[in-house]
């Protein structure tokens, strides 16, 4: 009976210390740039090690008086 206890106890230790699934490398980021100017328009663009690439633009369009706000377009 004892041996039945023990041995249940190191199976589930043994269990408890394996790996949890397996090891994911990071993905390295091989590209990126950012440029925000003051006028309010903006770039940015990446591209990652396994082939993702994205880019953005936009800028700030005042769509009518001083005091309005301004609406951004991407």
């Amino acid at each position: 009976m004892k041996s039945i206890i023990v041995i249940s106890a190191l199976v589930l230790v043994c269990t408890y210390g394996a790996p949890q699934g397996p090891d994911v490398e990071p993905i390295p980021i091989i590209r990126q740039e950012q440029e925000v100017n003051p006028d309010g328009s903006y770039r940015w663009s990446y591209e990652t090690g396994n082939g993702i690439t994205a880019e953005e633009q936009g800028f700030l369009k005042n769509a009518g008086s001083e005091q309005e706000a301004q609406v951004g377009i991407v």
